[in-house]
């Protein structure tokens, strides 16, 4: 059984392949990256996690067709991993790691912004979306766009 606790976030794999977080959803549902659910020992917190193989697969498929089309103006069209874009791949993942390690822990959190609830929750962003119309999910509209309190969440 592979070490869930290695594998990336939504937000985490989105960063290092360096598109949007619901497009690692369609990957998802396309079953090119495979999906589990993890709890994490000290809290018990049920999470949606990527596996960081499939993402490192498709991150080298997509810089593999951009150096192909670049590479008849160098003469080269391999990737080298050890290359600079390995290396950007690498600094864009540890990044994506250390800002989820930094600062206070979604878990601690008593308000989170859509995007940290469907994290959290594992649930559809959608889902959530029709939970907050139905009135079951209260939710606040701040400055910085729709808040969750953290229990109202953990009520579903």
């Amino acid at each position: 059984m592979p070490d869930y606790s290695t594998w990336l976030s939504k937000q985490q794999a989105a960063d290092a392949l360096g598109i949007p977080a619901a497009a690692v959803e369609k990957l998802t549902s396309e079953q090119q990256i495979r999906l589990a659910y993890w709890r994490r020992p000290e809290t018990g917190e049920k999470l949606c996690v990527y596996d960081p193989d499939d993402v490192e697969r498709i991150r080298k498929e997509r810089n593999l067709g951009e150096d192909e089309r670049s590479g008849a103006d160098r003469g080269d069209a391999r990737f080298d991993p050890t290359g600079e874009l390995g290396q950007g791949f690498a600094q864009a993942l540890a990044a994506a790691l250390q800002r989820s390690a930094s600062g206070v822990r979604i878990t601690e959190r008593l308000y989170l912004s859509l995007s940290e609830a469907v994290e959290l929750s594992g649930l559809p962003e959608e889902y959530l979306r029709e939970r907050m119309r139905d009135g079951s999910l209260p939710s606040i509209e701040t400055e910085a766009g729709l808040r969750i309190k953290r229990a109202d969440l953990d009520k579903l």
